[in-house]
């Protein structure tokens, strides 16, 4: 029974009093993140939502009043829904019928902390005849091909959207009592999928108002779409399902039919940085001086089972087919014309502990998230690495190593310490302080996280212990990705060269201007990188890979850089290409520019992790796959780097010929697209052996080898505490000499370091996380020489131990545009070193220091462009057939 309606009222009054006062007075507790008495979002905040008026050729449904608001009250000790509302206004909202249909999603995978799903029930059980449409958008085109590691890591990803959707789908009958259903795949004859919001109109009037279903009254029926908005970069990466939506009902409807009102909801940390996001401060330091004493909200808490069958739940049996791992293996191969003996290679060749690289899928659905979460941050571990690797909950106990993985064989070396390699199957003895704090923790939710099988409030909240010297690797975790989701946000609102042709969010109506460099995002492994574009020709089409020549030039920043580096390079390598092509279109095929930020650095997510040159090119590798081709049309590409760029570079080259065949040795472990048709290095890092020295050596195994066999010197890095010291203290000193230390590097130029450059090392070197970059420095495992990576005549893989397990190597064309003023070490000497290698390596000295391509832009896009000209008939036949199939990626 129901309280009387002034007993109600009061009791609203009242709550609503408490609820002033309690904000009012400023009970926070502020700790060092926020505060310990959390906030709650408003699960009926309908102030967002979208109007739809779909067309129903039977008859027309009246409109109805909209739904009431219900005040929620802030209850700091509990963050279950208990809704104050007047019968009243229950009255009203009853009086016809009701349908809330519920999307779920990449993103979204859980009933944890799952806003939409809460408003629905709270709706549904304050309504006389309200029902509820559990829906899963996942199995549609438009979904399907931006979700982050379709292409790269098809089966894994494949196996981990399928085990979360078998989870979510238990969980909604065990709890709730209600059934999952699958948005229907429809094509048209034109062999396109319907639009999102078709498939959803069709599911809405033919499967539930068509049928009359559970006694549903059409006429004055109301319909609310529930759907989780990810922020403004994701919804633009088009994985979720509310910038479809958005995008496509976002134009005036004259239709006089029922209302659809498209409710969104997120679940970000705090409210109000979004709401100010425009004015967003450029750097971390300064918004957390504006917001870190905000409350973060609370997460939701998941229903319990004491409800199932309270509700009034749509049971559609032809819609609750739910994709499996096959089905969602065959579509990817599908829409991206993938090799099936090429993904199965590609199992487990993401980094090590993450469900891309090693761990069970099944270890990444909520359920078991929460309870591993729980054990990490509460009483059990309190955040210790330490502990939690002996406890029967670490999840990378049992997490299988990719034995052609050099990334997976350096972690194992990082771990086992001073321990033997015969000590890895027992686990136990692994050495936790050679990784970072939370680093376990940071691989293991990184699939989660993106997934949605958890949110970052749940995460964040997880968190129990805190001190005055004590940083909480979770919280840590979940602040930097809100941070960079933020900062993208801003930029794609504030700043043209951010804007995307797709963006239909606030007053975003342009595209960004194509005829200078623009900038993207993308997702590695759930982390949230930039990268910047320049198209070499005005009219070529970036969506669509087909038969036709199109070359990528994917370009790698140098340490403490970032892709912005090299807009001066592109920009003049494209008018290189554009005087080029009026000689003939024969002459180069140079479509784009791609400069990826490497994670770590730019404007890339710099989460807790061991970074090295294998995980650089790891992630490379995956940027070539899943944008350079998949997005952008490339059918090959030369790649180029500066620095530690350059290393990275010349170990993508090789990593791209590695074959499929299950035995070639790499960065990842996974094989190559075989097209890579040229490496540029500029001053480039890493060893490179004369054969003076390579004759000297009395080892024959290669890096590549030693580390695969554990063969490599212990690794002992110094103390988390010293390193993280040794890591502030030389930022500290860097950061104010950042102008002066680039114009040393740039001895011919010196103007070229202007305020743009140098607000970005400066900015970037803020950002959450930057110091991990500086702390893996202590413990790098041996990087492999170029004489193994560039298949040298001396000093090479192809001289050393002959093994059962091939090394991955480029014996294509090579440029070597050196600057030869370069301060740091003798360049002219390791040009010639270089050039000594083999045959195929073309030298040219630019005057010019360490970083050519910025200093002298002009001279290196004429090196390069000169070079593509000269070597194109032999890097085009080293390019494979192409598929017929086009791949197209909206």
């Amino acid at each position: 029974m129901g309280l009387p309606v002034r007993a109600s009222q009061l009791t609203m009054r009242l709550a609503v009093v408490v609820q002033i006062l309690t904000l009012g007075f400023g009970v926070r507790s502020v700790t060092a993140w926020g505060v310990s008495a959390p906030r709650r979002q408003s699960i009926d905040d309908d102030s967002t939502c979208h109007r739809w008026r779909p067309s129903l050729p039977r008859q027309q449904l009246s409109l109805s009043r909209p739904f009431p608001q219900y005040p929620f009250p802030l209850n700091p000790s509990s963050s279950t829904l208990s809704a104050i509302n007047t019968n009243d206004e229950i009255e009203s909202a009853s009086a016809s019928s009701s349908l809330d249909v519920v999307l779920f999603g990449v993103g979204d995978l859980r009933l944890d902390d799952h806003v939409g799903l809460a408003r629905a029930l709270e709706h549904c059980r304050n309504s006389r005849n309200g029902h509820l449409l559990p829906l899963l958008v996942l199995d549609h085109q438009d979904i399907l091909h931006n979700i982050p590691g379709a292409v790269a890591h098809t089966v894994d990803t494949a196996r981990l959207l399928a085990s979360a959707v078998r989870d979510l789908h238990d969980q909604l009958e065990t709890t709730l009592g209600l059934v999952l259903h699958n948005v229907p795949n429809r094509a048209t004859a034109a062999n396109q999928d319907l639009s999102l919001t078709a498939t959803i109109r069709e599911v809405i009037e033919t499967y539930v108002i068509g049928a009359h279903r559970e006694g549903i009254n059409p006429n004055g029926l109301d319909v609310r779409v529930h759907v989780h908005d990810l922020g403004l970069v994701d919804n633009i990466l088009g994985y979720g399902a509310y910038h479809h939506l958005q995008s496509e009902l976002g134009g005036d409807s004259t239709a006089t039919t029922t209302s659809f009102e498209l409710v969104p909801w997120n679940s970000n940390l705090r409210d109000d940085p979004w709401e100010d996001v425009k004015s967003l401060p450029n750097t971390f330091p300064a918004f957390e001086t504006r917001y870190v004493s905000l409350l973060v909200n609370a997460p939701v808490s998941m229903p319990t089972n004491a409800l199932a069958g309270k509700y009034n739940g749509i049971v559609i049996p032809s819609l609750q087919h739910l994709p499996n791992e096959r089905d969602l293996v065959n579509r990817f191969v599908d829409i991206f014309g993938l090799d099936r003996n090429q993904i199965q290679e590609e199992v487990n060749t993401g980094l090590y502990q993450t469900h891309w690289g090693g761990l069970d899928p099944a270890s990444a659905t909520t359920s078991t998230v929460r309870q591993r979460l729980e054990t990490y941050g509460g009483e059990a571990c309190r955040e210790r690495d330490d502990i939690w690797f002996a406890h029967e909950d670490f999840v990378g106990r049992n997490c299988p190593a990719n034995e052609r993985s050099l990334e997976h064989a350096s972690m194992l070396w990082q771990l086992r310490g001073e321990n033997k390699p015969s000590d890895d199957a027992k686990r136990r003895v692994w050495n936790s302080n050679n990784w970072l704090a939370g680093e376990s923790m940071v691989r293991y939710l990184s699939a989660p996280l993106l997934l949605g099988t958890v949110s970052p409030r749940r995460v964040w909240h997880t968190s129990s212990y805190e001190s005055a010297i004590f940083v909480s690797p979770l919280k840590r975790l979940v602040e930097g990705r809100e941070w960079h989701r933020l900062l993208a946000a801003r930029n794609i609102l504030t700043e043209e060269a951010y804007r995307n042709d797709t963006t239909k969010s606030g007053d975003i109506t342009k595209s960004a201007t194509m005829s200078s460099t623009y900038y993207r995002y993308w997702r590695y492994h759930g982390f949230l990188c930039r990268y910047a574009v320049t198209d070499f020709h005005e009219s070529s089409s970036t969506e669509i890979l087909s038969e036709e020549d199109k070359e990528g030039v994917v370009l790698v920043h140098g340490f403490g850089a970032s892709g912005s580096q090299w807009n001066k390079a592109m920009m003049e390598l494209k008018l290189c290409v554009a005087a080029s092509t009026k000689a003939g279109p024969s002459t180069t095929t140079a479509s784009q520019g791609l400069a990826p930020d490497l994670i770590g650095f730019g404007e890339a997510e710099k989460p807790a992790l061991s970074y090295s040159g294998y995980m650089w090119d790891a992630q490379v590798l995956d940027f070539v796959k899943e944008r350079a081709m998949a997005v952008h049309g490339c059918t090959s590409f030369v790649t180029g780097g500066n620095s530690i760029g350059g290393f990275t570079s010349m170990s993508l080259a090789a990593s791209d010929a590695a074959d499929v065949d299950g035995r070639s040795l790499s960065s990842s472990g996974a094989p190559g697209t075989q097209r890579c048709t040229g490496l540029v290095l500029m001053n480039s890092a890493g060893p490179v052996k004369t054969l003076e020295e390579a004759s000297a050596e009395t080892t024959t195994t290669s890096i590549a080898v030693a580390t695969v066999k554990g063969r490599l010197p212990i690794c002992k890095p110094p103390a988390r505490p010293v390193a993280r010291l040794f890591g502030n203290v030389l930022l500290g000193y860097l950061r104010p000499r950042i102008q002066s230390i680039c114009k040393n590097l740039y001895p011919t130029n010196p103007a070229a370091v202007d305020e743009s450059l140098c607000t970005g090392i400066f900015r970037d070197s803020l950002d959450p996380g930057a110091i991990n970059v500086m702390m893996a420095g202590a413990k790098l495992p041996p990087p492999r020489s170029a004489n193994e990576l560039l298949k040298a005549d001396f000093g090479g893989a192809a001289t050393v131990e002959n093994v059962e397990i091939l090394e991955a190597f480029f014996d294509g064309p090579v440029l070597v545009a050196q600057g030869v003023l370069d301060p740091l070490n003798d360049s002219t000497d390791r040009m010639n070193r270089f050039g000594a290698l083999r045959a195929g390596i073309m030298k040219d000295p630019i005057n010019a220091g360490h970083c050519p391509h910025d200093e002298l832009p002009g001279a290196v896009a004429q090196s390069i462009s000169n070079w593509m000209v000269a070597t194109r008939t032999e890097r085009m036949l080293r390019v494979p057939s192409i598929p017929k199939t086009a791949r197209v990626r909206k």
